[in-house]
């Protein structure tokens, strides 16, 4: 692998990839809840199961971007899954990615309602007067931006999760039994099973823009650290806030922020910086998603783009009023079967290649 190790792209890659990932679900902790907490204790298996995932295809995206020369990001579906398959992938994706832009607005409207009391609607115009700012900055400039965004967002959660778990650590010792009690909705029937449906469609939800990501990499040792570095710093975040909701799962269940709670319960302060932090989570996720639409079907910087871009925002902002839980707990699941068709057809094609992408990191020098 050719080139110098260049720490300042590195950290912009992990935070990027994490950036992508963490959006209204992460930052309220509803599909924290909802894929791991619903499970007890066993749900920190299910979050190892998912950072091996994160590494190895986050990873392996990355470095097919900066490897070879892609017409478009979405052709990174045909490289991996053929011609048909690739052809249902830039079918489904602009869908699946806007249902998922519509969550994060529906999200921001009900954080801010929440915890200032104006209406939802003004919460998802002011997310939506954000977005639609940053997208005129460009795709270079919106990946500086969110790969510092990601890694704040990041350390905050690990405050809250680890000051949560201990001031009731007593809770999380007996959740096991706590959670028999509780009527708790699942994202599946198994928690290795579910850890592996989230892996899915947060995979599904940022490979166009890891494969920007990785065009823009000087170097392959760059994209093994620095999506290595993402994948494994964006679930020890995840399972963190895990044990800090399954310690408080009885009180916590039926929140429409479980993290909010968490932060208020710290001090009204940490509550106060939450909000902004919980904003910018879903700001991170939300304009990417919002880029990679407009991509697809028009040229960055043009007329077209900024046009689509406003008519999308406005489309967005309509579907957001549908009740933010809802459609978190109906979206995500259901994206995460394709999601698990895109991670079998990138794991057939390192097989069938013998590009064993986990060897590059674990020898790397």
């Amino acid at each position: 692998m050719k080139g110098k190790i260049d720490y300042q792209e590195i950290l912009k890659i992990a935070g990027s990839y994490i950036a992508v990932c963490i959006g209204a679900g992460f930052a309220t902790g509803q599909e924290i809840m909802l894929f791991y907490s619903s499970f007890g204790l066993k749900s920190i298996l299910g979050g190892f199961v998912c950072m091996a995932l994160f590494v190895i295809c986050g990873v392996t995206i990355l470095k097919t971007g900066n490897e070879n020369e892609l017409s478009s990001n979405n052709e990174i579906f045909s490289f991996f899954c053929g011609k048909y398959i690739g052809m249902f992938f830039k079918a489904f994706m602009p869908v699946f990615l806007f249902s998922t832009f519509v969550i994060m607005i529906s999200g921001a409207g009900a954080a801010i309602n929440q915890y200032f009391g104006v209406t939802p609607s003004t919460g998802r115009i002011i997310m939506i007067t954000l977005i639609l700012g940053s997208l005129y900055l460009g795709f270079e400039k919106i990946t500086k931006l969110l790969g510092g965004l990601g890694n704040i967002i990041i350390i905050f959660s690990l405050i809250i999760g680890i000051v949560s778990t201990v001031k009731n650590i007593d809770g999380l010792s007996k959740v096991n039994d706590v959670i028999k009690t509780l009527n708790i909705t699942r994202a599946a029937g198994s928690w290795w099973f579910s850890g592996i449906l989230y892996a899915s469609f947060n995979i599904l939800l940022a490979t166009t823009f890891l494969v920007g990501v990785g065009k823009t990499v000087k170097n392959e040792k760059n994209c093994l650290i620095g999506g290595t570095i993402g994948g494994v710093v964006l679930m020890v975040a995840i399972i963190t806030l895990d044990l800090g909701i399954l310690s408080n799962l009885s009180e916590i269940y039926t929140q429409q922020i479980p993290t909010l709670f968490l932060a208020k319960q710290i001090s009204p302060i940490v509550a106060t910086l939450f909000i902004g932090i919980l904003i910018g989570g879903i700001y991170t996720a939300s304009v990417p998603l919002l880029w990679v639409i407009c991509d697809t079907f028009t040229t960055e910087k043009t007329r077209s783009f900024n046009t689509l871009a406003i008519v999308l925002s406005i489309i967005g902002y309509l579907g957001g009023s549908f009740p933010y839980a809802k459609l978190v707990n109906f979206i995500y699941p259901t994206a995460g079967i394709a999601g698990m068709l895109l991670i079998s057809c990138i794991f057939g094609k390192n097989i069938f290649q013998r590009n064993f992408v986990y060897k590059k990191i674990l020898t790397l020098k």
